[in-house]
């Protein structure tokens, strides 16, 4: 995790510099995982990079929506 953290942070700083007055993060999670869950064991990842609190980017979060209605 702190890679993935570390990277996105650093993208962060690159667009920042650049003149970019804000960087989103929003990741569109797999169907399948919101459907039909039961078909693997999926590794949490969207929400354990929602916890971090050290990740510099605003994140759009679909993944708690798509989680209450996966329909």
């Amino acid at each position: 995790m702190p890679l993935i953290c570390n990277t996105l942070n650093s993208v962060y700083c690159y667009y920042k510099t650049k003149g970019f007055e804000e960087i989103y993060l929003a990741i569109i999670p797999n169907p399948v995982t919101m459907i039909n869950p039961q078909l693997g064991n999926y590794n949490g990842l969207i929400p354990k990079l929602y916890a971090v609190d050290s990740l510099k980017m605003r994140i759009i979060d679909v993944y708690t929506i798509y989680a209450k209605n996966p329909q």
